[in-house]
């Protein structure tokens, strides 16, 4: 996505699904090695190694060793977003889509650990048997503990220096901030409006800055993830359609039906029997 140079949205939008679809936050090796492809770049992965995930962010695992293992600090899109969303221009000064891997020292490796063993350790209660008043509780104690642990991540960026800060363009920010958030709430949003009074623009100016930037409109954006991530339910889950319909807040499955169809040129039944014989064939 370098440059908003965006020729095949569905292509992009798919490429940040197949590691951690719907997901953000990061991964912290502990032992062993890997080669990962992360923004089209090839990373050496080991001991110490964290990287980011997120939707500016698309990883693939090349290869991995017998020993490599690590811990994950991972939670639904809008969990992270709400920390990403108030430090997203401390994010874009920091170029750390460009920059997704930091190598970590012992103290912070430690820091990591002590905090997965919190959640854990607080996810283990929960399956213990509590009210669902108590759960809620629990839940936001943990959504606290990840995000002081992204917080923390951040500041790890700018304490070692490992980042150049470097001045932002305005319609860049406003870029970025729109794949987060459409990533984030495209299965509840699909107005442009939305997306605009987030930016504090208004619809017109908003589509235009947009438009500039991808060649493409916010509309088609939306369109695009919303195909995403109904293709991606149709093949990996098994959810009914209408399920489905209901997930990505359409007011019924026939109106589904018809807006899936009008930009594949399918059914989602169709959609689903043909990628579940090409499975089988």
């Amino acid at each position: 996505m370098d440059n908003f140079n965006i020729t095949n949205m569905e292509s992009v939008l798919s490429s940040f699904i197949p590691e951690y679809s719907d997901k953000a936050g990061l991964f912290l090796c502990m032992k062993g090695n890997a080669e990962m492809l992360i923004n089209n770049q090839l990373y050496h992965i080991s001991r110490g190694t964290i990287y980011i995930i997120s939707p500016l962010v698309t990883i693939y695992k090349v290869s991995e060793d017998e020993e490599f293992e690590g811990i994950h600090i991972l939670d639904d899109m809008d969990v992270i977003y709400t920390v990403i969303h108030t430090i997203i221009d401390t994010i874009l000064h920091l170029k750390l889509r460009n920059n997704p891997c930091l190598m970590l020292k012992e103290d912070d490796i430690s820091f990591i650990v002590s905090q997965k063993r919190r959640i854990d350790e607080k996810m283990n209660v929960m399956q213990s048997g509590m009210t669902d008043e108590a759960k809620r509780i629990y839940r936001h104690m943990i959504h606290l503990i990840e995000q002081e642990t992204m917080l923390e991540v951040i500041t790890i960026y700018f304490r070692n220096s490992m980042v150049e800060s470097e001045p932002i363009d305005k319609n860049e920010a406003i870029i970025y901030s729109f794949i987060f958030s459409l990533h984030a709430n495209c299965k509840t949003q699909r107005s442009v409006a939305f997306y605009a009074n987030e930016a504090n623009l208004s619809p017109g100016y908003f589509s235009t800055i947009v438009r500039q930037q991808t060649g493409k409109t916010p509309s088609e954006w939306i369109t695009a993830m919303t195909i995403v991530n109904a293709k991606l339910l149709l093949e990996k889950s098994k959810k009914t359609i209408k399920e489905i319909s209901s997930e990505l807040n359409f007011p019924e499955q026939y109106t589904f039906g018809k807006y899936f169809k009008q930009y594949t040129g399918l059914s989602p039944k169709a959609y689903r029997l043909m990628k579940k014989s090409a499975k089988e064939g």
